[in-house]
């Protein structure tokens, strides 16, 4: 079954084409990443696919069904952009969620808060930004959303904190279950879970593939395509 499909989609903004003809499938239950340097669209088009833009032309299904309310109960979006309520405590942010998800896996979200160390009486203000990714990945997964779409969930945080990030997706994540849609650009510590990638450049897709039918014919790894290829 097919969790997300973009047909012909363009976008565009004053003065630029953020998207250009961008045509895609994501199967259900499968790890798809998408890769690009700064400005190639990647923050756009999972925008859009939330629903949270409107493409210019073109059209994007959620399990066949255009962007609407409906939709939106089947999507969770870690935005790159910090939107958490800083004034909040960390349990409080929890609760509030839990009101929001209708399928919320609370016993997900405790197991969480302990596996990332969150700390969840600190005002969220007061965490660092490592700390509010960590929170942001929390709230994601235990949404209970069948997909989950990550926009550089990576992007400016500590090491420490990227591989708590890279080992909860590692160890929650269940395959075949939620579909995961990543935008990153720390590329190797969580390629291994990719099971199809599209790389993008000024807003087009310039190479799509299985993961690993890109690695044996670049004789590389995804992280070294997107290097040296792209």
């Amino acid at each position: 079954m097919e969790a997300i499909t973009v047909r012909d989609l363009y976008k565009r903004f004053p003065g630029v084409e953020a998207i250009k003809k961008i045509c895609l499938k994501i199967e259900e239950g499968r790890c798809v990443g998408l890769l690009g340097p700064n400005g190639s669209g990647k923050s756009t088009l999972l925008k859009i696919i939330a629903g949270l833009q409107r493409p210019t032309k073109g059209k994007v299904l959620i399990y066949g069904e255009s962007p609407s309310h409906k939709t939106r109960r089947f999507i969770a979006l870690l935005p790159e952009e910090d939107a958490l309520y800083r004034g909040m405590r960390v349990r409080e942010i929890i609760d509030f969620c839990k009101d929001i998800y209708p399928e919320w896996r609370e016993a997900l979200s405790e197991d969480l808060l302990g596996f990332l160390k969150i700390p969840e009486g600190s005002k969220i203000g007061n965490l660092s930004r490592g700390f509010r990714a960590r929170l942001k990945l929390l709230l994601a997964l235990s949404s209970g959303a069948r997909i989950i779409l990550l926009d550089d969930p990576f992007m400016g945080i500590d090491p420490s904190s990227r591989k708590h990030i890279a080992d909860t997706l590692y160890n929650y994540w269940k395959p075949g279950v939620q579909t995961l849609f990543i935008s990153t650009h720390i590329i190797g510590e969580i390629e291994s879970l990719f099971d199809y990638v599209y790389f993008l450049r000024e807003g087009e897709i310039i190479l799509q593939g299985e993961a690993d039918d890109l690695r044996k014919r670049y004789k590389k790894s995804i992280d070294g395509i997107a290097r040296e290829e792209i």
